[in-house]
């Protein structure tokens, strides 16, 4: 159910895009600010299984040249554990540096990487606790012109911080799989 309720999000924002009025860009090269939506399914935590969920990020950044982005991300990805009352929702900033490939064609291709921090808070057994660790992200996707000044991307990420220690459980936080469909405009 999820699925299909996502697969309807990403055409709702698809179709949005389309009927946004494409405007002339002076320049560019340029700052730019982009919502994303997908999902992800992580990996087990600490023995324990995780199920999918919703994932959503808000990026600012700026294309410095026709290859090569910067940009300030924060994320949120929450997560149930199959068979128990309990959750662990993750809080992210990054760092990323995206390399796109060749501007001049309407799919466009990018890989990057990000650093940043990953807050953890963990809601269990009647109670809560939220640790912090180091995160790193390797990004791999694809940018559709919707506009002169308007993008659709698809994306994949795989997160991974380092272990949260929420005093009776220790463990390393990795998100394997998530995929987002974006925004952006410039």
């Amino acid at each position: 159910m999820k699925k299909f309720a996502l697969a309807g999000a990403a055409l709702a924002a698809l179709m949005a895009a389309a009927a946004l009025p494409s405007t002339a860009s002076a320049e560019p090269d340029g700052w730019y600010v982009a919502a994303d939506v997908g999902y992800h399914a992580p990996q087990d935590w600490a023995g324990a299984e995780m199920n999918s969920d919703w994932v959503g990020f808000l990026r600012l950044g700026s294309k410095l040249n026709d290859h090569w982005r910067m940009e300030g991300e924060l994320g949120y990805r929450p997560s149930d554990f199959d068979g128990f009352p309990a959750s662990l929702d993750v809080t992210t900033t990054m760092v990323n540096v995206i390399y796109d490939f060749d501007a001049s064609m309407p799919f466009r291709p990018y890989v990057g990487v990000g650093l940043g921090l990953a807050w953890g808070k963990l809601q269990a057994f009647g109670g809560e606790d939220t640790q912090s660790s180091l995160a790193y992200q390797g990004i791999l996707g694809g940018s559709f012109a919707m506009g002169e000044r308007t993008n659709l991307d698809i994306t994949y990420r795989y997160l991974h911080a380092n272990e949260m220690d929420f005093g009776f459980v220790a463990d390393d936080y990795t998100r394997s799989e998530e995929h987002t469909s974006e925004l952006q405009s410039h």
